[in-house]
């Protein structure tokens, strides 16, 4: 039934069978799927992710909830205690109870995000994430953000991070 309705679909468009028109505007296709944000992201995880397998960031609230914190982490960076002893984890388990750890977080200072006006979308075609907001007084006026990770895993890993004043 399904191969009948499919021959006549393509009977029906004026092609002959076997020439179906495979052209996709990816970008346009995958943006219908892409995370969008409308309320500030508190915790890492509700936040915009980017990465590449070995570097990644996340962008979120800082801890103050209204300004734009960016959490850098790498997966080549773990913990390294050793079961047993001081601050290890429960259970002790040495295949299962290593975490990565986060290398930092910059914060961006001085300027406080209006929840109301906050946008954020994580583009799935090309892995980044955007955004914009506006000062919560309005006195600062608003910025806009974009955050990816490039994409080749090598020794020179890059995360790169805009911010401008709009």
């Amino acid at each position: 039934l399904v191969t009948a309705v499919l021959v006549c679909g393509l009977a029906a468009t004026g092609r002959a069978a076997g020439q179906a028109n495979v052209s996709v505007d990816w970008p346009t296709f995958l943006a219908r799927a892409d995370p969008i944000w409308t309320q500030v992201p508190q915790a890492w995880h509700e936040a915009g992710f980017v990465g590449n397998g070995h570097l990644g960031g996340l962008v979120r609230a800082a801890a103050d909830g209204v300004s734009l914190q960016l959490d850098v982490g790498s997966s080549a960076v773990w913990d390294d205690r050793q079961p047993g002893g001081p601050h290890s984890y429960t259970p002790d388990n040495n295949n299962c109870n290593r975490p990565r750890l986060p290398l930092g977080a910059l914060v961006l200072d001085g300027f406080s995000m209006d929840p109301t006006s906050f946008q954020m979308r994580l583009g799935l075609w090309d892995a980044e994430v955007t955004g914009t907001a506006a000062d919560i007084d309005a006195a600062d006026g608003a910025i806009a953000w974009r955050v990816f990770a490039h994409a080749v895993y090598s020794a020179a890993d890059v995360l790169v991070a805009t911010v401008t004043h709009t």
